[in-house]
């Protein structure tokens, strides 16, 4: 498919650079056998069902609950921009102290409950509180994941787990949108946001799910044989001190 086109997945031939025991990136398959990887997809998916239900259905839903016009979703996004500002150190900082995967897997299950919550809504002051919630539980989970991508990608990969991280995302945020939307027209925003929510927390279920085996340790490579098992290889200072 369009991965095999990426250039992050073709090794670059007659470069300076290149030599015969650079490592070579993955090809698809191994990215998508290897656990950890497919959990930063399955947390990518979620984390974009979300930013369509935000664009598509909550301006939507605003306006059902409190009437609001295009200053107030204004005076809303910007004050919960400020407010996702705030709280992404503290989410750093939890995930330094308590685990990147922990505090990802708690924030991406508290931001679905929160989005969840949008369709009981009844005042503007209820509906602000559940966007804040979602929100300060997004920034975490950012900051979360990023910190987990860093520690479970070899150096090697990078190029070609990102280029696959976003192609979910623009497949995902290609069709979410619109479904999201003709959900909201045809039955209800309620229901909607109740799909996105439940989408959500599936993402972050499987997210739970391939991220339960063992973390590599920064600055290390990992190797997949053939047979699917893995082994870790010193990193590149420690093997370079080796037979001297």
């Amino acid at each position: 498919g369009l991965y095999a086109l990426l250039p992050e997945t073709r090794r670059a031939r007659g470069s300076a650079d290149a030599s015969p025991g650079a490592a070579r990136p993955p090809p698809l398959r191994t990215l998508l056998a290897d656990r950890s990887q497919r959990a930063l997809l399955a947390s990518r998916f979620g984390l974009i069902v979300g930013w369509a239900a935000w664009l598509t259905v909550v301006p939507l839903r605003a306006a059902s609950v409190w009437g609001a016009g295009a200053a107030d979703l204004g005076l809303m996004f910007s004050a919960l921009t400020c407010v996702g500002l705030a709280a992404a150190p503290v989410g750093g900082l939890l995930a330094d102290r308590l685990g990147s995967r922990r505090v990802a897997l708690g924030s991406s299950a508290l931001g679905a409950l929160a989005v969840m919550s949008l369709p009981l809504c009844r005042s503007r002051a209820s509906f602000w509180a559940s966007m804040a919630v979602w929100d300060v539980a997004e920034s975490a989970y950012t900051a979360a994941v990023s910190a987990l991508a860093a520690e479970v990608t070899p150096a090697s990969w990078r190029g070609s787990a990102n280029s696959l991280l976003n192609q979910v995302q623009d497949v995902t945020f290609g069709t979410m949108p619109l479904a999201l939307g003709l959900l909201a027209a045809r039955v209800g925003q309620g229901a909607a946001l109740l799909s996105a929510a439940a989408l959500m927390l599936g993402s972050s279920l499987a997210f739970w799910r391939f991220s339960r085996g063992d973390a590599i340790k920064p600055g290390s490579e990992m190797v997949r044989e053939s047979s699917g098992e893995r082994r870790h290889i010193r990193a590149t200072a420690d093997g370079g001190s080796g037979g001297v």
